[in-house]
């Protein structure tokens, strides 16, 4: 019975690191390397090949490129506060508020990942 829990833990632990964990915690690295204008771990996030953000008040920027100098255009990150993200389908949303000159902004940012993990698409759309 030891033996069979071990094996059972062991790939439990496998599955884990295939599945949620990984884009979950993918999504909270970016979220802090944004805060802390950290471009080069965003730019480790993703896929640089597919890259595609899309932004309801920045526009779209696709490849790795114009990604990065989004990044580097945007490097001061408004004041925001961020619920965890959850995973929805194939997908990763987190859903906050973003303080736009004197008001708050409901955001939705849904991000969405090649076959290991790395971020291949995001959107960020008012709520």
């Amino acid at each position: 019975a030891h033996t069979q829990t071990q094996t059972q833990q062991q790939q439990q632990h496998h599955n884990n690191n295939n599945n949620n964990m990984g884009k979950i915690d993918v999504v909270k690295q970016y979220k802090d390397a944004r805060e802390a204008g950290d471009v080069d771990g965003v730019c480790a996030l993703v896929n640089p090949d597919r890259i595609v953000l899309e932004s309801a008040k920045d526009g779209t920027h696709e490849g790795i490129d114009a990604f990065r100098k989004y990044l580097n255009d945007n490097k001061s990150v408004p004041k925001s506060e961020w619920e965890e993200p959850v995973e929805e389908g194939d997908q990763v949303v987190l859903r906050g508020k973003v303080r736009v000159m004197l008001m708050w902004w409901n955001v939705v940012s849904t991000f969405s990942f090649d076959d290991n993990d790395k971020v291949t698409r995001i959107v960020i759309a008012r709520a």
